[in-house]
């Protein structure tokens, strides 16, 4: 337990260190690629997060879900990459390969829909590449390009992400 502590320390760390080498990003306006970070408590808004795969007309092939959960555990039918705070080392860094490989592959548009404080995926969302990332906490705004308010309202967040969407790819293409 003390040694998990350790580690949830160094995160909170790395994650203000990955936040202030963060490069410019770009966003393409039009997603072709989609991640979602969520956790077990929020496991409830997948369903509707996920429909934003077909909404923003994204291949299975560029949709991802990562599932933070302390013991390793995610509900039968949730094809996910399954990741906790064992994936990290004492330094915050990733030790696991697959997380790795996601996270510097990158995504055109990141979700983050995670409890305000799980240092695990905002660790893991700091150390993706994304060109949009988007949260709901302002505790965590250095994180976000842009953050949505929706306290545990999933419908709401889509619905108010896809107005911004909307906006940023008519901005986009004039």
């Amino acid at each position: 337990m003390i040694f998990n502590s350790a580690r949830l320390s160094a995160a909170r760390k790395k994650v203000a260190q990955l936040v202030e080498q963060q490069p410019p990003k770009s966003f393409p306006g039009t997603p072709k690629s989609l991640g979602i970070i969520i956790d077990g408590k929020n496991e409830k808004a997948l369903e509707v997060l996920g429909s934003l795969q077909k909404q923003l007309k994204i291949p299975a092939s560029g949709f991802m879900i990562l599932y933070n959960s302390a013991n390793k555990s995610k509900p039968v039918d949730l094809e996910a990459v399954v990741f906790n705070i064992q994936d990290f080392g004492v330094k915050g860094e990733i030790l696991n390969e697959e997380i790795e490989e996601i996270s510097s592959k990158g995504v055109d548009l990141l979700l983050t829909f995670a409890a305000e404080n799980n240092t695990t995926a905002h660790l893991l969302t700091a150390y993706f590449k994304a060109g949009l990332k988007v949260g709901r906490y302002q505790q965590n705004a250095a994180l976000y390009d842009l953050i949505l308010q929706t306290e545990e309202d999933p419908e709401l967040f889509i619905e108010e992400l896809l107005k911004y969407l909307k906006h940023l790819t008519k901005n986009t293409n004039e």
